[in-house]
């Protein structure tokens, strides 16, 4: 298992998508990262998932950074819902759950 599949164990929402997506039959495709950074004692994350509707890509992403004086979040809607961009929409990003996302882009 490698240390990006092990980070989703700290974001249930992110692998249920994916459980959701596949069990559709939507193909999508992992671009998370992560990212430490020795010499300045900080760990940063981005779980993204994406896939296209439409011949439009939806990017989904849970991201937050980590040191020593705590963990803040980077996407919208952190800890508790994911933040959601489908690219043929202009309005950005929002936060989503899993059921909201899977209703408007799956």
């Amino acid at each position: 298992m490698s240390d990006i599949e092990e980070l989703f164990d700290e974001c249930p929402g992110m692998k249920r998508l994916r459980a959701e997506l596949d069990s559709r039959g939507i193909e999508w495709w992992d671009d998370s990262e992560h990212v430490m950074h020795e010499k300045f004692d900080y760990t940063r994350v981005m779980l993204r998932t994406k896939w296209e509707k439409m011949n439009e890509e939806v990017s989904v992403i849970w991201g937050y950074t980590r040191d020593d004086m705590g963990t803040m979040g980077l996407s919208y809607g952190y800890p508790d819902k994911l933040e959601c961009w489908w690219m043929a929409d202009n309005s950005g990003p929002e936060p989503m759950t899993v059921e909201e996302i899977l209703e408007e882009y799956a």
